[in-house]
């Protein structure tokens, strides 16, 4: 009875072992991998930390993997696709396929069935299509993109309590990883000393780094950066409360 108890023991506590093995290995969202080791996650964690040091003010990066809605996109491309085709081949080809082996009582419903196949085969194939990042940014206006992206950034701006600082001296550092667009955001204090063109150095940093495939390099040279304006207007005093999380968001 009592090898039996210490059996089950065991056994309960292996499965707590594997929860936890599973747990650590879903830290972080698998994408985000392709851009930044779990090591350089905590360095921009550590970099946040010593820029606020040197400031009285808060630094929140936030990375996304998009922002754009994309639930249309297959019916999009399934259009183009449909398009092409008939373009290519000319609105008589199903028709006349069908007419080779029925009669022309049925050529009409043949060539409905024909264009409903064709039409399912065309949207499987743009389900696959549009998962690719590069087929999403052909799909999607520069402007639709702009729109989308400005409203993420905003709506993370308020979830992660950027404007819960004492001072409101808080920054955001957004970055959407499909459209390659940043957004730095400051809150009120900020906002009346810096004008917004004091962060465009920081945008381009970042935009030419995730594109060259060196995301945390430049995530890191941004916050060095946004800590030294802070430092400059807002100079660490006394009382430097560290008031929000020094991590990386990192949300789908």
């Amino acid at each position: 009875m009592v090898s039996a108890v210490v059996e089950a023991a065991s056994v309960a506590a292996g499965q707590v072992a594997d929860g936890k093995e599973k747990m650590v290995d879903m830290k972080y969202p698998k994408w985000i991998y392709n851009f930044l080791s779990e090591q350089e996650i905590d360095s921009v964690a550590q970099t946040v930390k010593k820029a606020e040091s040197k400031a009285s003010g808060e630094i929140v990066p936030v990375i996304v993997r998009r922002s754009s809605s994309i639930g249309h996109l297959p019916i999009l491309l399934t259009s183009l696709f449909l398009i092409l085709f008939f373009l290519i081949n000319g609105f008589n080809f199903i028709d006349h396929e069908f007419k080779i082996y029925f009669s022309n009582i049925f050529a009409v419903i043949g060539s409905y069935i024909a264009l409903a196949v064709l039409t399912g085969l065309f949207y499987l194939v743009s389900l696959k299509f549009t998962c690719l990042k590069w087929v999403q940014r052909l799909l999607l206006s520069d402007q639709e993109m702009s729109v989308q992206v400005g409203e993420r950034a905003l709506l993370e701006f308020y979830l992660n309590h950027v404007t819960k600082t004492e001072f409101k001296t808080g920054i955001l550092i957004f970055i959407s990883l499909m459209e390659r667009q940043t957004i730095v955001l400051g809150d009120e204090a900020i906002s009346k000393k810096i004008p917004k063109e004091a962060w465009q150095e920081i945008v381009s940093i970042i935009i030419r780094s995730v594109k060259e495939n060196k995301t945390a390099e430049g995530l890191k040279s941004a916050i060095n950066k946004c800590g030294e304006i802070l430092s400059q207007h807002f100079p660490s005093e006394a009382k430097n409360p560290d008031e929000l999380d020094n991590h990386l968001v990192i949300k789908d």
